[in-house]
């Protein structure tokens, strides 16, 4: 009994073994059919269908398949800083007749980059959603190197400059110019832009950008105005005369019918720039601007006037309907370069004058109305009656505006004198033991600085001028004294030894057109570009104001090109 109940549990767990074999074998039949169907018909995002592939060829010039080239299947979202390395799945490499393929596609749009050797092609915007794509024969084609102007916009900013849907993508350190990208594809890319991280908003910098070159493509900011001029400066004897170099300087250009088509600008001028030659932009300030009368002045500042040069220039930009105003007026008279005050006197007559610089030292009238404003030496000016009339800068007192009796400032005014008697006629006042010009009792032009306790130096042999513009300039460095008429240096005073050194008397408001001290000793004619500088400025900085704001300069040209 007890051997056949043995064989009986062997019989049966034989039988047992047979049947889990078989469901072994099922089940793998099962893995095997789903394997298949799986590489063959995967689920589709967004209802695609089995065929989702993408396939074409590259091929030589002569239509013969180019085995060996590297193809790369890019989304058209994908941005290389921060998307990471492409999958393998998304790169092939042409057979012997020059065919790729990639299967099992999500739909979207994509772009192809071929590589082989130092030649690309780029294909873009391969929407794929439920069917094959064949992808028309492409043939390889040289690289391009592609040379990015960045604009104003992205000044400090640091981040990544990248074309999406594409490998193309570089640091930005928010302080290049122009930005150089190598071995860049034939074909379009539909835009490069800037992001600082995966997560911040993109600032497009250009759209459909058709690379058909193998030579150097420049994409400047600029492209969207439609006309420019190269205006030059000529600080050779032919020109200025001014032999050293002059730092931040502000160059005036003054516009008209004759060098600009004031109907192809905006109505007050909102589309005018002003580009260097590596199309890197420069700060200026429109100061006046009529369209009717074809009148402008416009400073622009410039890093380095060279001295005793014929042929250094810039260009002016204009024609863009969409640009709007940019106008920089404190950069141009920029307080980091000595500017404290600059009040070019073109407001309306009885408005505020304002200050060009960062300083709050607006100017007041007193007594003036809309008959004050009167044609300039640029622009617009003032005209004082030489009775009542003046411009006071309030909270001038106890400011930058102050100097020490040994500093280093610089004073400049034009004028238009139409009284002299004998008297004393004041332009400009910082108190009479401060600074200031004036026509002394002598009829002379007369600049004085304060000196602490022991009153003033005086600097004056120069004859005023009756109804001629004239270029006024006083400099103080440090003990000694200097007055320039029209760039010229006319006289100049050393202060006596062991006179005690302080500040003088700071009580006063600078005042325009009378003394500050007391309503009296008023200036009767037109006064136009005043300004504190809180430096020395060279006799090249003087003499090229001077050859650069007369009237009848010629060391600034404009010359039209379209």
């Amino acid at each position: 009994v007890i051997y056949k109940t043995r064989k009986q549990k062997s019989r049966n767990m034989k039988i047992k073994a047979a049947v889990f074999s078989s469901i072994l074998s099922l089940f793998a039949s099962c893995c095997f059919i789903l394997a298949v169907s799986c590489t063959h018909a995967p689920m589709q995002l967004g209802g695609g269908g089995s065929d989702t592939e993408i396939s074409g060829r590259i091929v030589t010039s002569s239509g013969n398949g180019n085995a060996g080239a590297v193809i790369y299947l890019v989304d058209e979202s994908y941005s290389p800083p921060f998307d990471g390395a492409l999958p393998v799945t998304r790169t092939d490499t042409t057979d012997s007749a020059g065919r790729y393929q990639f299967d099992s596609l999500s739909p979207g749009a994509y772009n192809i980059v071929a590589v082989k050797d130092n030649d690309k092609i780029l294909v873009n915007s391969i929407v794929i959603d439920s069917e094959k794509k064949d992808i028309s024969d492409e043939i390889l084609k040289k690289t391009a190197t592609v040379l990015l102007v960045t604009p104003d916009s992205l000044l400090n900013k640091t981040g990544f400059i990248l074309a999406p849907g594409t490998l193309i993508s570089k640091v930005f350190d928010g302080t290049s110019v122009n930005v150089e990208f190598d071995s860049i594809p034939q074909g379009t890319l539909k835009k490069i832009v800037f992001k600082k991280t995966k997560n911040d908003a993109e600032i497009v910098l250009f759209r459909n950008v058709i690379i058909d070159t193998s030579d150097t493509l420049t994409l400047s900011p600029w492209a969207s105005w439609s006309h420019s001029a190269e205006i030059t400066i000529n600080t050779a004897q032919s020109g200025a005369g001014v032999g050293g170099n002059v730092l931040n300087f502000p160059v005036l250009v003054r516009l008209d019918s004759t060098n600009f088509a004031f109907s192809q600008a905006g109505r007050n001028g909102e589309d005018l720039r002003f580009v260097r030659q590596d199309n890197s932009s420069l700060s200026f300030e429109i100061e006046y601007w009529d369209s009717a009368t074809a009148s402008a002045s416009v400073w622009v500042k410039v890093d380095t006037v060279y001295g005793n040069n014929s042929s250094q220039n810039f260009r002016m930009l204009w024609g863009n309907s969409n640009a709007s105003s940019i106008f920089a007026s404190k950069k141009v008279f920029d307080t980091a370069a000595g500017f404290a005050g600059v009040w070019h006197l073109g407001e309306s007559g009885g408005t505020i004058q304002n200050n060009a610089t960062y300083n709050l030292f607006s100017g007041t009238p007193v007594e003036m109305d809309g008959a004050c404003d009167v044609a300039g030496i640029i622009g617009r000016a003032q005209d004082f009656d030489g009775s009542s009339q003046c411009i006071t800068i309030l909270n001038a007192r106890n400011s930058v505006l102050d100097v020490q009796t040994d500093s280093f400032y610089t004073v400049s005014v034009w004028v238009y004198a139409r009284t002299i008697n004998s008297g004393l006629h004041v332009i400009m006042s910082k108190g009479s033991a401060q600074y200031g010009f004036m026509i002394n009792k002598a009829n002379k032009w007369e600049f004085y600085g304060g000196l602490n306790g022991y009153g003033v130096d005086t600097t004056t042999t120069a004859p005023a001028t009756l109804e001629t513009w004239t270029l006024l300039t006083g400099v103080r460095n440090g003990m000694k004294q200097y007055l320039y008429v029209n760039g010229v240096v006319m006289d100049s005073v050393q202060t006596a030894a062991g006179t005690s050194a302080g500040i003088s008397d700071n009580f006063y408001d600078l005042v325009i057109g009378r003394q500050s001290d007391d309503e009296s000793q008023w200036f009767d004619g037109i006064i136009d570009e005043a300004r504190v500088l809180k430096r020395a400025q060279t006799a090249d900085w003087i003499k090229l104001c001077y050859m650069n704001q007369k009237s009848d300069q010629n060391m600034i040209q404009v010359l039209k090109k379209h």
